[in-house]
């Protein structure tokens, strides 16, 4: 299953700064590191205490970026495939219908539809972060990012050439005083980040993949942005052990169930699916905030993130009315429950700061529904896209380029993306009356179609239903560009000076530019 795919090293390597040491973070550091590109991870929280509950799902754009990584045999061990989605009344258990993907369909896309646990996805990213040399520093909570000033093209910066023949640079050195004294920052102008304790940091770029609540994004919008609004929607995540599912008359059914299944309900759902190969069954819930109010159950305190707790004898009662097969699944889920609230924010316009030294990835940049189809998946072709347009970096004044370039080739689709998770959420929330009929009339037509009769035609739809998100590439993506513009930027440049000079790097599998 392991399709490693050649990492080039980029002739110019820089330092960056991640902020975030969650799923994005650890992946695009990742990306660079693997690259030749010194990175630092900052994460607030101490080590070992991110919580990492229930599962989440790898579409086929996200699962090739992983093979491309090397983890094609942990993925295999630690995952289920999935080609069935289907869709039940979460009060009476009535089918109203299914999704399937065909075989020929899924391996046209060059990836797998897979099911695994957050946690062991974030072991692998972590792993394999560590082992290009990613450097983590926990219980590091920034209070300040600091612009850099963009470096003048014609005077960049000394670097040294390391024992593998690409230009490196230096350790960023910087002048500090304590802001309770002169509060000066001086230095040669790169991007600073201050910690709560005190501490200034400086890199060549800064990133910032502190999630959906984002403080680097505010430091990229105008003041008078619109902040978003909460959306009235909680989402809540939990497992359930697969043994005690196999002793139980109700959910014995589930056991051997490799389908994605989708409890529909007015301002209700609830998701659940197996996770990996350790016996763990993921369950997602999510419930507007009238059904608390109608109920018993206290609203959620604060802005709740996946690091607070819920308890689930209150989660009982928000599905207290649900099918048996759904209620029994909250009864014997395990603690802790976890929660974070659902906050629409308007499309980002800005994730590159005027400097480009700074920009946003991940949901920082793209917020979206928790726990939806491509939350994760568009978080790791970023980082996919971002190192693979830095790979290609050769001398300092391709940067403000490759900023650019990456926000240009991630930003629309990102958006698409959140725009159609969420839509597919409001789908499963829909109240009595014309349009959940319509919706499900739909659901059932669909499922009238004899599975066994697809032919080339229907095949041929299902493709080019799902050959846009499914199909696409992120590695393609940044090689295109490059080829496409990056590139001849360089040829041009060069004609007017040295001679010209056509990078080509051979892989194990061919010559590519």
């Amino acid at each position: 299953m392991d399709s490693v795919t050649f990492q080039r090293q980029a002739p110019l390597s820089l330092d960056f700064l991640i902020i975030g040491a969650g799923i994005s973070g650890l992946a695009c550091a990742y990306s660079l590191a693997s690259s030749g590109h010194r990175v630092r991870i900052l994460e607030a929280l101490p080590k070992n205490a991110r919580k990492s509950c229930s599962g989440l799902r790898v579409p086929p754009n996200m699962s090739k970026i992983l093979l491309e990584w090397g983890l094609g045999d942990e993925l295999k061990a630690k995952t289920r495939p999935c080609r069935q989605v289907v869709f039940d009344d979460l009060l009476t258990n009535e089918n109203v219908g299914a999704i399937l993907w065909r075989d020929e369909v899924i391996a046209e896309t060059g990836g797998d539809f897979l099911l695994m646990h957050h946690g062991d996805l974030y072991e692998m990213l972590l792993r394999i972060a560590l082992e290009a040399g990613v450097e983590i520093k926990y219980g590091a909570k920034v209070s300040q990012v600091i612009p850099g000033k963009e470096l003048p093209k014609d005077n960049p910066p000394h670097r040294t050439m390391n024992s593998c023949g690409t230009t490196r640079s230096p350790s960023p050195i910087c002048s500090y005083s304590d802001p309770a004294t002169s509060g000066s920052v001086t230095g040669h102008g790169p991007p600073s980040v201050r910690l709560s304790h005190g501490e200034l940091l400086t890199a060549d770029i800064v990133i910032g993949a502190d999630g959906s609540r984002s403080m680097v994004r505010e430091l990229l919008l105008e003041p008078e942005h619109d902040h978003g609004v909460e959306s009235g929607y909680t989402a809540y995540s939990t497992d359930v052990d697969i043994k005690i599912m196999d002793k139980d008359p109700i959910l014995k059914q589930l056991v051997n169930d490799q389908n994605w299944h989708i409890w529909m309900d007015d301002r209700r759902s609830l998701l659940s699916y197996p996770v990996g190969r350790d016996g763990k069954y993921a369950v997602h819930g999510f419930c507007h905030d009238d059904i608390h109010t109608k109920g018993t159950s206290s609203l959620p305190c604060g802005k709740p993130s996946w690091e607070t707790e819920y308890p689930k004898d209150k989660l009982l009662r928000l599905f207290s009315d649900c099918n048996p097969i759904s209620r029994r699944l909250l009864e014997i889920a395990e603690s802790p429950i976890v929660l974070a609230r659902h906050l629409v924010l308007p499309r980002c316009e800005t994730w590159v700061h005027d400097s480009h030294t700074i920009a946003l990835l991940g949901e920082a940049a793209h917020p979206t529904v928790p726990c939806s189809n491509q939350s994760i998946g568009m978080c790791i072709e970023d980082a996919a896209v971002f190192g693979g347009l830095f790979s290609r970096l050769r001398s300092w004044d391709q940067v403000p380029s490759l900023m650019e370039a990456y926000q240009d080739l991630r930003q629309d689709r990102a958006y698409a993306a959140a725009c159609q998770d969420q839509s597919n959420a409001e789908i499963t929330w829909l109240p009595p009356g014309p349009h959940r009929d319509a919706r499900d009339a739909a659901m059932r037509a669909d499922k009238q179609c004899d599975i066994g009769d697809f032919n080339e035609r229907m095949l041929r739809d299902q493709w080019d239903t799902v050959c846009e998100v499914f199909g696409y590439s992120a590695s393609e993506a940044a090689a295109n560009w490059w080829v496409g513009w990056g590139m001849l930027a360089e040829m041009a440049k060069r004609r007017t000076g040295d001679s010209l000079q056509i990078e080509m790097t051979i892989a194990p599998q061919g010559i590519f530019v």
